[in-house]
């Protein structure tokens, strides 16, 4: 959950207090996540941490943390083939149709976790097939 997303704005101080948090290598109990300001500020032992005050603390029982993931190859301008064929995709549909496409293929990369994507799926986007 995206900190921006808790309350509408960024200028609360978070205590994010999951029952693990994964670093990319080890699994590690009772840390914590500091965010101050929109911005993470510390993440380690939660007895360990320097925690302002005020702070608002988001308890997640059961829940492990993790950083984000990183996507290698995405079309985020495209849909799947069984729906319409890659022809009409990139040389029939608009730019704008592409362009909310793609919006919406974003926005639910990054709720399900991704916070880098590399898209390849621009292919066709105003170049016509025999250039």
């Amino acid at each position: 959950m995206a900190i921006s997303r808790l309350n509408g704005q960024n200028a609360e101080n978070y205590l994010i207090v999951p029952a693990r948090i994964f670093d990319g290598q080890t699994i590690h109990e009772a840390w914590a996540v500091l965010v101050e300001k929109g911005k993470i500020k510390a993440v380690g032992p939660l007895a360990q941490l320097v925690i302002p005050n005020p702070v608002k603390r988001l308890n997640l029982p059961g829940t492990t943390l993790l950083p984000g993931l990183i996507e290698g190859h995405s079309h985020l301008l495209l849909h799947p083939y069984n729906e319409t064929s890659w022809n009409d995709q990139v040389l029939v549909e608009s730019e704008a149709e592409r362009v909310v496409r793609a919006t919406i293929h974003a926005r639910k990369t990054i709720e399900a976790g991704f916070t880098t994507v590399r898209d390849l799926g621009s292919e066709g986007q105003d170049t016509p097939m025999w250039v």
